[in-house]
């Protein structure tokens, strides 16, 4: 399909009730943002997902709808040379396939850079980019970030404040950098059959256990909490425990998950809570924000990134400066000790996620970049 038609066929999808045909390119990260929003794309388009083929084992199948296209290609070891074979036939399919327009939406897929040029010849090219300023990144993670941002026609990110900070590190105009906001990760919903029962004392911490994630602030937290809140709980599900054994107060508050976390017992532990916190020192965007938001969880967060675009102070959640324990242990004390407060806030949560931030209207969002993008490519 040549320029002229691939115009003509976009012109047609912005007149009528015919569809632009959309590729997304996906690995294995950033699967509950993608997921969710393929699932909603898929309604308002024709949507194509390139997927490895290890994908196949895991429950990433089972939360796609029925009218996403999943094609699949063979990805192998870091250093294997049939990769290069693997991507160019990617190419090939790429190009017989025809989209107005690619999309990365799970950020950096691993040896895509090979074939780029290609791509860039004949088709737009979107990315989602989920850490735009590399500043805990390897040389090599740099590298790659940069190629993709470079080459990348738009860049689409989660929040006016990232969006502010991507301009600014990576100097670009005003338009190539793209807000579309998050929505909740209500594919989880698939896996519930039987809803489990809260804990009225129970706080989750969840997600690997990084120096950023101000975990050591919810041990500090932990003791003036204990005196308020009898039966204290706190649930702490992720990777990387063991740095921060020594620091544990009292280990009976404690129900520690020092491992990777399955679907099944995320969707268990995130139903026992009664909220989440995010204590965290620097981030964009969390993933686990929103999957709170899922279960209708109030949360506390911290002033970084663009965590307060999407949690309102006293309405879904409580935002609290980052490295304080005290304002940590205050503000759990008191979600805990308010039961209507909190369930306030989940009727809030509901509200925010079957409206702005419905996954519905994050694809009207999302598609209405690629038209402004597909114009421009073909102007």
């Amino acid at each position: 399909m040549d320029k002229t038609q691939i115009q003509q066929r976009t012109q047609k999808a912005k007149t009528s009730t015919a569809k632009i045909r959309i590729a997304y390119i996906c690995s294995s990260g950033a699967q509950e943002y993608w997921i969710n929003l393929a699932n909603a794309i898929s309604q308002k388009c024709e949507l194509h997902l390139f997927l490895p083929d290890a994908v196949k084992k895991s429950k990433i199948p089972f939360y796609l709808e029925e009218k996403i296209n999943i094609h699949y290609f063979k990805k192998f070891k870091f250093y294997d040379i049939r990769n290069i074979v693997s991507l160019f036939r990617l190419h090939r399919e790429i190009l017989k396939l025809a989209p107005n327009l690619i999309h990365l939406p799970g950020g950096i897929v691993f040896g895509l850079p090979i074939i780029y040029p290609l791509i860039k010849l004949r088709f737009p090219l979107v990315i989602s980019v989920h850490e735009p300023t590399p500043l805990l990144m390897s040389l090599y993670e740099r590298l790659l970030l940069k190629i993709h941002m470079i080459i990348a026609d738009a860049v689409i990110v989660a929040g006016e404040t990232v969006k502010r900070e991507t301009n600014r590190y990576w100097k670009f105009g005003k338009d190539k950098v793209f807000v579309v906001p998050f929505g909740a990760y209500v594919h989880y919903s698939k896996l519930i059959k039987s809803p489990i029962k809260e804990n009225g004392n129970a706080v989750l911490f969840f997600g690997t256990l990084s120096p950023r994630k101000g975990f050591e602030y919810l041990l500090r937290a932990e003791p003036a909490v204990s005196r308020e809140i009898k039966g204290l709980k706190i649930i702490v599900a992720g990777r990387g425990f063991g740095v921060y054994k020594k620091m544990v107060a009292n280990s009976k508050r404690f129900e520690v998950y020092d491992h990777y976390i399955r679907d099944e017992q995320l969707c268990e532990l995130f139903q026992r809570a009664s909220l989440v916190v995010l204590p965290y020192t620097w981030i964009h965007q969390s993933g686990v924000l929103f999957t709170a938001y899922a279960f209708g969880k109030p949360v506390i967060v911290t002033k970084v990134g663009s965590l307060t675009e999407v949690v309102s102070h006293g309405e879904t959640g409580l935002v609290i400066e980052p490295k304080s324990a005290k304002a940590l242990s205050n503000a759990i004390i008191t979600l805990l000790k308010n039961e209507k407060m909190r369930e306030k806030m989940k009727e809030n949560i509901y509200k925010r996620i079957t409206n702005e931030y419905s996954w519905n209207r994050i694809a009207e969002i999302m598609l209405d970049v690629y038209y402004k993008i597909i114009k421009r490519k073909l102007s």
